[in-house]
């Protein structure tokens, strides 16, 4: 019995065994807001040791992350990638039912080995708390947090919207709406024909709700060369031009609003769509409106 005592000791003086003292998972009150998130998860395996961190920069939520890529063999970096708010709430939600304890420091030495500690920032009501979680049910928000941080990656990656010139002529415009509310939804293209062969015209189909709340909808409306270059100018405007650069909602948000103006122009041969987010484009939602029940009384003359 003492030379198996004795072991233990020689074990644990070694590193080799890690006693952590935790107490139990503390209660967070409803009404607290997660404000902040780091996880450092450390120890001699290079290929497991990796860290995330979700942060609020000019009011919109963000995340960075360490890891190592095993394809390139190199440890990878990713600073202050914007992420969907619906994304950070799945995060927070996760701290609040998970049933992680309290952290604290090992009775012997071991951070030279391994460490994994998850911190949390809690506001609530002004008063900030910040709480440290040791060992638990991590494997979980290691698969919420690789998701946000592929999507983040993946929207980054996109390539910017390019500047129109002069040269570049209309080729295609599209705006497609989602929403919840159905009278929110709508849609709108300006090219070719939809239920036949292109022929060289440009065309206006569309569905949408108007003020009154009367469904408008045109199908294969012919445009004149004036109304298309009308269209093209009002493209270029700063309502369009200055919108921001439109990404897809996160996979989390199935019944999210989605809102999507794609522009297609062609330039010296070359062709390029610029996307843009709709969410707020209210001078051209105007425009657009009254430029296609335009189209649709021509029509009916």
């Amino acid at each position: 019995m003492k030379r198996k005592s004795l072991l233990i000791i020689c074990a644990l003086s070694f590193g080799i065994f890690s006693i952590t003292a935790c107490s139990p998972n503390p209660k967070i009150s409803d009404d607290a807001e997660m404000t902040a998130f780091s996880w450092s998860h450390n120890n001699m395996d290079r290929s497991d040791c990796y860290s995330f961190a979700l942060f609020i920069q000019y009011g919109e939520p963000k995340i960075s992350a360490r890891y190592f890529d095993s394809e390139t063999g190199e440890d990878v970096e990713k600073e202050a990638l914007p992420i969907e708010w619906i994304e950070w709430y799945d995060v927070e939600n996760f701290i609040r039912t998970a049933g992680l304890s309290v952290y604290k420091k090992p009775l012997f030495r071991t951070e030279d080995y391994f460490s994994n500690t998850i911190t949390v920032k809690w506001n609530r009501e002004g008063k900030e708390k910040e709480i440290t979680y040791g060992e638990g049910n991590s494997s979980g928000l290691y698969s919420i947090l690789n998701n946000i941080l592929e999507n983040a990656v993946s929207n980054a990656e996109k390539q910017n919207n390019r500047a129109v010139e002069d040269t570049a002529v209309l080729t295609e415009f599209s705006w497609n709406q989602s929403s919840s509310v159905s009278y929110q939804c709508f849609n709108f293209y300006a090219g070719n024909p939809s239920f036949r062969l292109p022929d060289g015209k440009k065309y206006l189909n569309c569905q949408f709700t108007d003020s009154e709340h009367e469904i408008i909808q045109i199908t294969d409306a012919e445009l004149t060369d004036g109304q298309w270059k009308t269209l093209e100018d009002y493209l270029r405007k700063p309502a369009v031009s200055d919108l921001p650069q439109y990404t897809a909602p996160s996979s989390y948000m199935l019944d999210g609003d989605d809102s999507c103006i794609a522009v297609k122009w062609t330039e010296n041969g070359e062709s390029f769509t610029n996307l843009y987010n709709g969410q707020n484009a209210n001078e051209f939602w105007t425009f657009i409106t009254e430029f296609a029940c335009e189209i649709k009384e021509n029509s009916a003359e």
